[in-house]
């Protein structure tokens, strides 16, 4: 399950290269919003996708229903949710998707109220805890983590996207093949987390000046 945006889907993406080595024997469904359909389509370590509409889950009970009873017809025998920041909605789905066995992070409020917080974790049969070596940590470092504390170890891993578009891809690697590839994400989904065009700009610059140096 990775209800999540974008970004955060694209950072995990070389992590399912690992969890079909884990689980050769299962096929892998893959969870999320519609949004990410086009970034995951052509992956060949997923054997299936289940997506939906986010806003309009929250917003509309019957689309909300029918998603859940459409989850709840898999009957999955393990639920994965390496989201290290979960959400009622990421918590629900795993609910609904009754398997025997369900792992997740034991997470901080940030997208849970305290409540919501114990709620969710009653979900799980399987709750990963942590400690960071520094307040701020990449995801890259969570997502690796979640893996190792699942059976599954890997120290790091790539990041890949499986577009519908071959001919896209093939010019893609070609033109980065190589090459030291640094990749700025520049989109923030909370205000805090903001840092502004102009700044990356300038990282940018500094990145390509040290190169050169």
């Amino acid at each position: 399950i990775r209800t999540d945006l974008i970004g955060d889907n694209i950072v995990f993406s070389g992590a399912y290269k690992y969890i079909k080595q884990k689980y050769s024997g299962y096929e892998i469904i893959f969870i999320g919003q519609e949004m990410i359909k086009d970034l995951l389509q052509e992956c060949p370590y997923l054997d299936g996708f289940f997506y939906f509409e986010k806003e309009k889950y929250r917003k509309n009970i019957f689309y909300r229903v029918k998603t859940l009873a459409r989850i709840s017809k898999f009957r999955f025998k393990i639920v994965l949710n390496p989201m290290h920041y979960r959400d009622t909605i990421s918590d629900e789905l795993a609910l609904w998707a009754f398997a025997k066995q369900t792992v997740g992070w034991g997470v901080d409020e940030r997208n849970m109220n305290f409540a919501q917080q114990r709620r969710g974790n009653k979900v799980y049969t399987d709750l990963f805890h942590c400690e960071p070596s520094h307040n701020v940590m990449h995801e890259i470092w969570f997502n690796i983590e979640f893996l190792k504390q699942a059976g599954i170890p890997v120290q790091e891993y790539e990041l890949s996207i499986w577009s519908k578009n071959a001919d896209v891809d093939k010019k893609i690697v070609q033109s980065v093949e190589g090459k030291k590839v640094v990749s700025l994400i520049i989109d923030a989904s909370r205000k805090f987390r903001t840092w502004g065009v102009n700044n990356f700009q300038e990282l940018a610059k500094l990145i390509v000046r040290d190169q050169e140096n």
